[in-house]
């Protein structure tokens, strides 16, 4: 199993965002949510506030900036 998640590109991602904070929006192109309850990774590589892309994260609780190959 994969320990890290490899975001290949030119794009730059900010560390994710973790908890129950986020209100469904994003303030900032490059930007991370990892929602503890869905185990679900959002992230935003553009102006807009939408989510661009959106990756189930299988078998972990948490995230943390290391685990991010950026």
């Amino acid at each position: 199993m994969c320990r890290y998640l490899w975001l290949k590109g030119n794009n730059a991602f900010a560390a994710p965002t973790i908890g129950d904070a986020f209100s469904g929006t994003f303030a900032n192109q490059g930007e991370l949510y990892f929602d503890q309850s869905t185990n679900i990774l959002y992230g935003n590589n553009d102006a807009d506030s939408t989510a661009d892309f959106s990756i189930m994260v299988m078998g972990v609780t948490s995230l943390a900036a290391a685990d991010f190959v950026l």
